[in-house]
């Protein structure tokens, strides 16, 4: 198995800050090797990791301090490029989350939808008092 290069990034659990995690993502997977991913590609995956995020932000924190862990192993001709989001805010309860209905039409509330849908893993665990998103793109 071959060493995992990886980045991390701890930044407050603010909106503001979310254009940093894209960033990051982004200019990873431009230099991504092993792969051709077009822009929309990447773009769909910084979208995904965008909506979890600002999840973390609105419903771990709401309005209280917090710090967003995020960590990055960056993709290879064997591994996976991978997301993990670490927290320490409210935890969350998956049996909570209703399926959403697509004709029924919302201004919020597809985020989690979304990543399910342009990720091909994406879970949670609550580990003592840290929340852990692990969220995964095969490319």
């Amino acid at each position: 198995m071959e060493p995992k290069d990886i980045i991390r990034i701890e930044l407050p659990a603010r909106y503001r800050y979310l254009n940093v995690i894209g960033a990051t993502v982004r200019a990873v997977l431009e230099r991504v090797e092993s792969t051709n991913l077009a822009k929309d590609q990447i773009y769909q995956i910084q979208l995904a990791i965008h909506e979890v995020c600002n999840n973390v932000i609105e419903h771990a924190y709401g309005d209280e301090e917090g710090q967003l862990q995020v960590q990055l192993t960056i993709p290879s001709a064997t591994q996976p490029f991978v997301v993990e989001l670490f927290d320490s805010g409210v935890p969350f309860d998956p049996a909570t989350l209703a399926p959403q209905a697509l004709t029924e039409p919302r201004v919020a509330g597809y985020g989690l939808f979304l990543a399910h849908q342009l990720l091909d893993e994406v879970t949670y665990q609550r580990t003592a008092e840290t929340n852990h998103w692990r969220l995964v793109k095969v490319l």
